[in-house]
């Protein structure tokens, strides 16, 4: 058994689905992003966002009707789209959280 095939073996990414949902991704500064999940996993997600997010960033992300998590950028393009694993932490009470609703036509 080759080191890569051992090492898949051990760390399997969740099965991730397809979607296509609009939302919204605080950064750390208190800008804010349009982004759309294209799709998800327990573990993550891969999304378009109106700019360049950056690897390594920590960004809470909000889904209308859904929540709000914390994740980090695994990967990043110069076209927006982005790959982020959650990070699994409480959003404080004194936290802005998103109040906003997105519905569609």
């Amino acid at each position: 058994m080759s080191i890569a095939t051992a090492f898949d073996n051990l760390v399997k990414r969740d099965e991730r689905y397809d979607v296509d949902l609009p939302g919204i991704a605080f950064r750390e500064d208190g800008s804010s992003l349009t982004v759309t999940f294209r799709n998800m996993s327990y573990n993550g997600c891969m999304l378009v966002a109106d700019m360049a997010l950056t690897i390594g960033e920590i960004v809470r992300l909000a889904i209308p009707r859904m929540g709000e998590i914390r994740a980090q950028v695994r990967w990043a393009s110069d076209g927006g789209k982005a790959g982020a694993r959650f990070v699994l932490e409480e959003i404080g009470p004194d936290e802005p959280h998103c109040r906003l609703s997105l519905t569609g036509p």
